[in-house]
């Protein structure tokens, strides 16, 4: 038998005999002979593929890793050759042998401290890690191509039983080149190891580990740090009782951190000192820190954080005056942060933002005049911004600016004149800004913009000298008042669904069924 690594083309086909299974039809056989098949006779390279007892191997280990007639493979195996679990495992083994190094990786992420994590969010982070020199997208698809790996919608990665109990027992192997490389939970409690672990690389916890807080502290105490990049769940340290001392003791000890995940951690109110010497560190998720009231004053020697997620701290009521030094930070999430009630003045020295989301940051009455220094930002989301009155005069400076949303900013009551500066704007949601009275004379200088919704602006007056050239390319969405007459040249859609492009004939949308919703399955909007 030659082994070594192969390309996978989809159309890929193998004039070989189908066996008779046991409980199997002939065409089921068949189709599973001409979707994965293929691969994985090629990826074991055997040279001897037109054997019956060859192809049960390679048709058995397909049944496995699609999770599908599982049962009925293993039984033909042992009725046709007397083949074992453990023969099965080997095979397995020989897949993962195959792939590429960065795939690999992937891979004993998944099965450990990545399952049920969503596909983008996944993705995001082994960017983050690998870059995109790393192949992480192809990585990631030959995994999916051998369907060692699948992506759910709800759930997000999943793998198969079988295939996760291969990925950890190669972490627990001690002679495995990978040992003690994953930490994880494991019904409740931190994965044991035979020795010491000397290189862990990623530390995925739970909420839920109160009662292993002695065996953690051990593990934290005895364990290089060195090689850390990412801590899942790290919430888990901080559930509390002495927890919150041992999320201190797990940032001392490293300083590669690159992505660290504290969401959801109901009982955090403060970051911990040490936070402030991680400066590898490039993704911090705070999301649904509902306790969490400040951040501390040094958070701006953070200064490779390129991602920052705070949606819903709903305790959150300042940023502290070193948040500007954050130079390098691209995406910033505040959405549901309702008790904030401003932004640094300085805000506009995050030069290198390109997404932006405020909505549902009720209590936000006004952008800083620095605002328009964002001549990186791509993504404005301000909706729901009920007590927003004006933008800033120098708004228009967002250059880059392609995608804003006022919906539901319910006081506002106009818009700047320089917001035809916006030559890049390409979305506009107005929708239920009820108090806006007009659009400026300026309006018609947006060239780029192609999407305008106005549903339920009921008091606004649309500027009657607009070019053919705009209104041609224009499409308005919306349910519009009487008072307010459109160019009969502009297209006009009376609904929209801002999820799925489409017209619907209610809302929700009857197409996509998407309702706009809070993590309370609540309507947005409600008062927090």
């Amino acid at each position: 038998m030659m082994m070594g690594t192969c390309t996978f083309h989809a159309d890929s086909r193998l004039d070989v005999p189908v066996p008779r299974m046991p409980g199997v039809s002939r065409s089921f056989l068949q189709w599973k002979q001409s979707d994965v098949l293929p691969f994985i006779l090629a990826t074991m390279h055997l040279d001897f593929v037109t054997t019956k007892r060859a192809l049960l191997f390679a048709w058995a280990t397909c049944c496995v890793l699609q999770e599908v007639h599982y049962d009925f493979a293993v039984r033909g195996l042992w009725t046709a050759q007397g083949t074992s679990q453990k023969k099965l495992d080997a095979i397995l083994a020989l897949i993962f042998s195959n792939l590429s190094e960065t795939a690999k990786q992937i891979f004993l992420d998944c099965v450990t401290v990545m399952e049920w994590v969503g596909g983008d969010d996944a993705l995001s982070i082994w960017q983050v890690l690998w870059g995109d020199q790393g192949g992480v997208v192809s990585a990631f698809q030959e995994l999916q191509q051998c369907a060692l790996v699948s992506v759910d919608d709800v759930f997000g990665v999943e793998t198969h039983d079988i295939i996760s109990k291969l990925g950890r027992a190669t972490i627990l192997d001690r002679h495995s080149p990978f040992y003690g490389s994953r930490a994880w939970v494991k019904r409740g409690k931190l994965v044991q190891f035979d020795k010491p672990v000397v290189a862990i690389t990623f530390l995925g916890l739970d909420a839920r580990l109160a009662a292993d807080a002695e065996y953690i502290r051990q593990f934290i105490e005895q364990s290089a740090f060195d090689q850390l990049h990412t801590m899942m769940r790290g919430g888990g340290l901080v559930s509390g009782g002495e927890q919150p001392a041992l999320l201190e003791l797990a940032l001392k000890r490293t300083t590669t951190l690159r992505v660290l995940d504290l969401s959801r951690c109901e009982q955090l109110r403060h970051l911990p000192r040490s936070l402030g010497h991680l400066t590898a560190l490039q993704v911090l998720n705070l999301s649904d820190c509902e306790q969490l009231r400040y951040l501390p004053k040094d958070f701006g020697q953070l200064a490779a954080l390129q991602k920052l997620y705070l949606s819903n701290c709903r305790q959150l009521q300042r940023l502290p005056n070193s948040f500007k030094l954050l130079k390098a930070l691209q995406i910033l999430d505040l959405s549901g942060c309702c008790q904030l009630q401003s932004l640094p003045r300085s805000f506009g020295d995050l030069t290198a933002l390109q997404e932006l989301d405020l909505s549902r940051s009720q209590r936000l009455e006004s952008l800083p005049e620095s605002f328009s220094q964002l001549t990186a930002l791509e993504y404005l989301d301000i909706s729901f911004g009920e007590k927003l009155k004006l933008l800033p005069e120098s708004f228009g400076g967002l250059i880059a600016l392609k995608k804003l949303s006022l919906a539901w900013c319910e006081q506002l009551v106009s818009l700047p004149d320089s917001f035809g500066q916006l030559k890049a704007l390409h979305t506009l949601n107005l929708s239920n800004c009820s108090q806006l009275g007009r659009l400026p004379e300026t309006f018609q200088q947006l060239t780029a913009l192609r999407l305008l919704s106005l549903d339920g602006c009921n008091r606004l007056v649309v500027p009657l000298k607009l070019s053919k050239e705009f209104t041609g390319q224009l499409t308005v969405y919306g349910r519009l008042s009487n008072n307010v007459e459109l160019p009969p040249e502009l297209q006009h859609r009376q609904y929209v669904c801002f999820f799925c492009g489409k017209d619907p004939q209610r809302w929700p949308c009857d197409i996509c069924t998407a309702v706009l919703l809070n993590q309370h399955n609540e309507p947005l909007g409600e008062e927090c």
